[in-house]
């Protein structure tokens, strides 16, 4: 049967419910949540790290599950879309991932917007790190060091090796039970609810599986470590960064970080982390500006107002190093955030003046002139900043929304074209190029651009509606335009229909694994 017979008439919603919400967080938590008090016994060997478990999720399907996960942090209000600070998380994690592996996974870094101390590891390469912990860290090999951890987890497939230690139950059941409990972690449910509900709906409580995912930590420790050593780091980034939090817990129980909860951490483990680092491996590495910029920016980003940011920038001492740049810089942006452009100008641009290099200190000052409402200054700055820094996503992202603030969306439109065809647009640059279009009167483009953002977010119904209002609007298009938007479309009903099949395997999975238990 060809696609064009088998494809249902257009206009209605070909796709049905998708329950990829829920099995997101399938894994969110699985790797982590162990109750705190749990220890590898000394003799505890590690499992075979040689079988690579592929067979339980094709990479397609870890794909999915991640992106559903990171669904519920932006639903929540959770997920961190500035360029700046996402910019830098990402190029520090490639840094380390290129030395992690050989190419055979694909990594991506993302910022989650919350007080508490943690970082994770999803199916697929995808790692989240909270702004409570890059704003936790001393220095930049500490927060290498936590991304390396999360790193090895997916090198060392712990996550697929959890998932066929849990074959008795389906991956539906758990991702429902879950679903509640990630957002619920963010919101305040705290690491020990996450961690009894799962140990309640899924028998994580046996010592079989605590051991297992202790030898997981212990190996995604000495291969951090490894990593952190080639990729230019101080190795003792790593077990620097848990002493200090478990020096945390002895404050009171409400007070243990949340990476404490997910990664115990015991006096063992620590020794035994810094014995795996011989002298010759030991180095002083000096932090660089990007980190105490982006510390900065985590530390606003996780307070509850810029007022309150502001007074704990200008409680930090001064320390005659690029650490007070960090410090400024942070009252620079938290003035903006209170809506005094004057005077963060006159903060960032002394910045500015003595590292013209660094590009979040540009695109501060760009955007202080924008608030001001010097926009000719802000796009003078903003040009030379892309004169120097070609390609860039974070100045074409800034660049972008202060042309469309203007009311300049052909200017913006134009800028993001060039990045689409160098394919260097990310989600939330995708929903610019879209808004961009829409503003400029272009819209089948507007609504092509934004189905393209509801593919990125998985979203497969929303894409396809928008591609029907695309092709709407396309009506007295040419024929290659139209017949773009009808090939696009075919494309996401097919990914609905696997999809589909995919979840309908799941359910009667999720029956036979009841009929089993009752």
């Amino acid at each position: 049967m060809t696609l064009a017979a088998s494809r249902p008439p257009r206009g209605r919603d070909v796709l049905a419910p998708r329950r990829a919400t829920s099995a997101a967080l399938m894994l969110a938590l699985t790797l982590q949540a162990l109750p705190a008090g749990a220890q590898v016994g000394g003799g505890a060997e590690l499992p075979d790290m040689g079988s690579a478990a592929d067979t339980v999720l094709t990479r397609e399907q870890e794909r999915e599950i991640a992106l559903s996960v990171i669904e519920q942090f932006r639903s929540a209000g959770r997920l961190v879309t500035d360029p700046e600070i996402n910019e830098y998380v990402a190029n520090l994690g490639r840094r380390l991932a290129y030395r992690a592996q050989n190419g055979d996974h694909q990594f991506h870094f993302f910022v989650v917007k919350a007080q508490s101390i943690n970082a994770f590891a999803l199916p697929g390469g995808y790692i989240g790190v909270h702004t409570g912990l890059i704003d936790a860290t001393a220095n930049e090999s500490e927060l290498a060091g936590v991304l390396a951890h999360e790193i090895a987890h997916v090198t060392q497939n712990h996550i697929s090796r959890q998932i066929q230690a849990m074959r008795g139950t389906s991956i539906m059941t758990m991702a429902t039970m879950l679903a509640a409990l990630l957002v619920g972690g963010l919101m305040g449910g705290g690491g020990d609810f996450m961690q009894g509900a799962l140990m309640a709906g899924t028998g994580m409580a046996q010592q079989q599986q605590i051991n297992f995912t202790r030898a997981h930590e212990h190996e995604a420790d000495r291969i951090g470590i490894g990593t952190l050593y080639a990729a230019g780091f101080d190795p003792r980034g790593l077990p620097s960064f848990f002493e200090t939090m478990s020096r945390a817990e002895s404050l009171s129980a409400r007070a243990i970080p949340e990476i404490l909860r997910t990664h115990p951490v015991s006096v063992n483990r620590i020794a035994e982390a810094r014995s795996r680092i011989a002298p010759d491996m030991l180095r002083n590495v000096d932090n660089s500006l990007s980190y105490y910029l982006a510390r900065a920016q985590a530390r606003l980003l996780g307070s509850d107002s810029p007022e309150e940011a502001m007074r704990q920038f200008r409680s930090q001492p001064l320390t005659e190093t690029e650490a007070d740049v960090g410090r400024f810089y942070g009252q620079g942006l938290a003035l903006l955030g209170m809506g005094r452009a004057d005077e963060a100008q006159a903060v960032l641009n002394n910045l500015l003046a003595d590292h013209p290099d660094s590009i979040p200190l540009r695109i501060a000052v760009a955007r202080a002139h924008a608030v001001a409402g010097d926009g000719r200054a802000a796009r003078r700055i903003f040009e030379e900043a892309l004169a120097l820094f070609p390609g860039n996503p974070s100045l074409g992202h800034r660049y972008a929304e202060a042309l469309l603030a203007e009311g300049q969306a052909p200017l913006a439109r134009e800028l993001l074209m060039g990045y689409l065809l160098d394919d260097k647009l990310d989600l939330e640059t995708m929903r610019l190029l879209a808004q961009a279009s829409g503003e400029s009167g272009q819209t089948a483009d507007a609504h092509y651009y934004m189905a393209e953002y509801e593919i990125m977010r998985r979203n497969l119904n929303g894409a396809h509606t928008q591609l029907q209002l695309a092709l709407k609007a396309a009506e007295h298009a040419d024929d290659v335009r139209r017949s773009r938007i009808e090939a696009r479309l075919e494309q996401v009903e097919l990914m609905a229909e696997d999809g589909g099949r995919r979840e309908r395997k799941d359910e009667e999975s999720d029956e036979e694994s009841s009929e089993q238990r009752g």
